[in-house]
C-alpha cells in the first residue's frame, strides 16, 4: 500500500471501526475503499450504507447491485449525505443517483416551505374576510339601485367575454377578475360592480392569495415530464420491434419502465400545496355565492318581489357553477399526482359543490314562485337521481382507496371512514332534506344555527312554559311551532306560515306533523331535560 503511517490508522469501516491498514487485498466491498473529495478514505461498504444504496438498487445475494429501483420516501425529506469526518459532500460517481435525489429533495423542501408560508396567509386572510361579512352585506343591499336590465348587445358581449376569459387557463382557479367585474363579465351596471367590490374586497383577496399558490411553476416537474416522455417513447418503439416480448399491456409497461429507468419518483410539492389552494379558492366561490344570495334576499325583503333578485341570484349560480368546475380540476390534479389522500378530499369537495349548485337552482325556483306541478316533478327527480349518484359515488370511492395499495389495510380503512365516509353522511341528508323541501314546496331551511338556536331560546323563557324536549313541532311544510303543557297535542289549529294542519288531540299529532328535529337537537345541546312524556321525541 502506498500510504502513510497517519492513513494506515484512519479509520475506514465505521461498522467494524477497521483502520485502512486492517483490510486486505481483496475484491469484495468491505475491503475495496473510495477516496473523497475531501480527502478521506473509506471501504465502499461504509459508503454504501451511509449514501442508503440500498434504497436505489437491488442487491442479488453475492453481493452485487444489480437493478435499478425508485426510491421510496414515504414522506420523509431525504438529506444529502456527508462525510462522516468532516461532513463534506460525497460526491463519487458510484452516488450519482443518491446526490440527484438529495438535491431533489431539497429543492422539493424549499418549494413546500414558501408555498405553505403562502398557504398560510391565504387561510388567515379568509377567516378575517369571513368576520363581519354578513352586516357588510345588508348594508351594502339596502343602498342597491333597482334593476334595470340591460340590453341585449351588452349582455351578449359580456357572455362572450366571460366565456373566452374562462378559456384562457382552464387548469387554473377561476379567474378572479370575473369575480367582481359584474359589469364586464356578467352585464350588471357599474354601481352594482362598485357595491360587490367593496363588500367582497377582503375574500376576493384571500382568493387571489391561494391562486397565487396555483400558478407557481416547478421547473423539475417539466423536466420529469420531458425525461418520462423520451422513456416512455424509447420503450414503445422497443416492444414495436420485438413484438415477441411485448405484455398485453404494453403502454402501462412501457410507463412504468420509463419511471424505473428515471430511478426518481416524480416531484410532487408543489401539485400538492396547488391542490390545497384549490381548497381556499372554492370556499371563496361558495362563499361568494352564500353573499349574492343574501344580497338577493335582503333586497326581496326590502322590495316585496323577485324582480330585484334575480341578478344576485343568477351571480350566486355562476359562483357554485364555478365551484363545481374547479372542484373537479382539483380532482383531476390530486389524482394525475397520485395524491390518493388528496383525491379523496377532492370527492368530498366535488360532491359538496354539486349540492349547494343544485341547493341553489331549488331555493330560487321556491322563493321566485316558479314551482309548478312540472317543475316540481322534474327537480324532485333531480334530487333523487343526485342522490343516488352520490351514494354510488360515496362507496366507489371508498372501495378504490382501499384497494389500491396491500400495505396497512386496516390502517387505510380507518382514514377513508374518518375523512371521507363519515363527512358525506352529512351530505347525503342534506340531498333527502332538499328533496323534502321541493317537494312541500316551502323553504324552510333560512335559519342558522345560533338564529334557530336563538329562537328556541325565546320560546324557552316565554310564558307557554316550555320545560322539555317535547315541545317542538313542525307542520307538513316543515315550519315549527311549539305545544305548551305536557308537549301532547290536544287540539288543532293552522299554521300561520302556510295554513297547514298542526296540532292533534289524544296527545297525538294528525298526520305530516312531526317533532321538529333541528329544535329537539337544539334543545338537547342547550342541555334541556328530556320529555318524560312517552309521546316525547325519540320514545314513540
Amino acid at each position: 500500500m502506498c500510504a502513510s503511517e497517519n492513513q494506515l490508522d484512519a479509520v475506514v469501516d465505521m461498522i467494524l471501526q477497521l483502520t485502512l491498514g486492517d483490510l486486505d487485498d481483496s475484491d469484495s466491498l468491505d475491503n475495496m475503499t473510495i477516496t473523497l473529495k475531501c480527502g478521506h478514505t473509506f471501504t465502499v461498504e461504509t459508503l454504501d450504507g451511509i449514501t442508503h444504496l440500498g434504497d436505489f438498487y437491488v442487491k442479488e445475494s453475492e453481493g452485487r447491485w444489480v437493478q435499478a429501483i425508485t426510491p421510496e420516501t414515504h414522506g420523509e425529506s431525504r438529506v444529502r449525505p456527508a462525510c462522516p469526518t468532516c461532513r463534506g459532500d460525497i460526491d463519487a460517481l458510484r452516488y450519482g443517483r443518491v446526490c440527484k435525489s438529495s438535491n431533489l429533495a431539497i429543492l422539493q423542501h424549499n418549494i413546500s416551505s414558501k408555498l405553505s408560508k403562502l398557504l398560510r396567509v391565504a387561510h388567515t386572510s379568509l377567516g378575517e374576510a369571513l368576520a363581519g361579512l354578513e352586516s357588510a352585506v345588508t348594508l351594502a343591499a339596502e343602498k342597491c339601485l333597482p334593476y334595470e336590465s340591460p340590453s341585449p348587445a351588452k349582455l351578449a358581449k359580456a357572455s362572450e367575454a366571460l366565456e373566452i376569459f374562462l378559456q384562457r387557463q382552464p387548469e387554473l382557479p377561476t379567474p378572479s377578475k370575473t369575480l367582481d367585474s359584474l359589469d364586464e363579465y356578467h352585464g350588471l351596471p357599474p354601481a352594482y360592480t362598485k357595491l360587490w367590490k367593496g363588500v367582497v374586497k377582503k375574500l376576493l383577496q384571500a382568493y387571489r392569495q391561494a391562486q397565487q399558490v396555483t400558478t407557481h411553476r416547478d421547473s423539475s416537474i417539466q423536466t420529469y415530464e420531458a425525461s418520462l416522455a423520451t422513456l416512455f417513447e424509447e420503450e414503445m418503439e422497443y416492444f414495436a420491434s420485438n413484438p415477441t416480448r411485448a405484455p398485453p399491456n404494453i403502454e402501462q409497461r412501457a410507463l412504468q419502465l420509463a419511471r424505473m429507468r428515471i430511478g426518481q419518483p416524480p416531484p410532487r410539492a408543489s401539485l400538492r400545496f396547488t391542490v390545497e389552494a384549490f381548497w381556499v379558492t372554492i370556499r371563496v366561490l361558495i362563499s361568494l355565492a352564500e353573499t349574492a344570495n343574501q344580497a338577493s334576499k335582503a333586497i326581496r325583503n326590502r322590495d316585496g318581489s323577485t324582480e330585484n333578485c334575480v341578478p344576485w341570484s343568477n351571480l350566486a349560480e355562476y359562483f357554485l357553477k364555478r365551484a363545481v368546475n374547479d372542484a373537479h380540476t382539483a380532482l383531476k390534479l390530486a389524482e394525475g399526482s397520485e395524491s390518493w389522500n388528496k383525491a379523496a378530499k377532492c370527492q368530498l369537495i366535488v360532491m359538496q359543490a354539486q349540492f349547494e349548485l343544485v341547493s341553489h337552482r331549488c331555493r330560487t325556483v321556491i322563493d321566485h314562485k316558479r314551482l309548478t306541478s312540472v317543475v316540481r316533478a322534474d327537480l324532485v327527480q333531480l334530487c333523487s337521481s343526485e342522490l343516488e349518484v352520490a351514494r354510488a359515488l360515496r362507496l366507489k370511492v371508498a372501495e378504490e382507496y382501499i384497494s389500491r395499495s396491500a400495505n396497512d389495510p386496516e390502517g387505510r380503512a380507518t382514514w377513508i371512514e374518518e375523512n371521507f365516509l363519515t363527512p358525506t353522511v352529512q351530505i347525503l341528508d342534506n340531498w333527502k332534506e332538499l328533496r323534502q323541501a321541493v317537494e312541500s314546496g316551502v323553504w324552510y331551511s333560512t335559519l342558522t344555527k345560533e338564529e334557530s338556536r336563538d329562537v328556541m331560546r325565546a320560546l324557552m323563557s316565554g310564558s307557554d312554559r316550555l320545560s322539555h324536549t317535547g315541545h317542538f313541532y313542525e307542520c307538513v311544510n316543515g315550519h315549527p311551532y311549539v305545544i305548551g303543557e305536557c308537549g301532547g297535542a290536544v287540539q288543532r289549529s293552522t299554521c300561520p306560515e302556510c295554513g297547514a294542519a298542526v296540532g292533534g288531540s289524544g296527545h297525538a299529532v294528525d298526520a305530516g306533523n312531526r317533532h321538529a328535529r333541528q329544535f329537539v337537537e337544539l334543545a338537547r345541546e342547550e342541555g334541556v331535560q328530556a320529555s318524560p312524556w312517552a309521546w316525547g321525541p325519540g320514545r314513540g
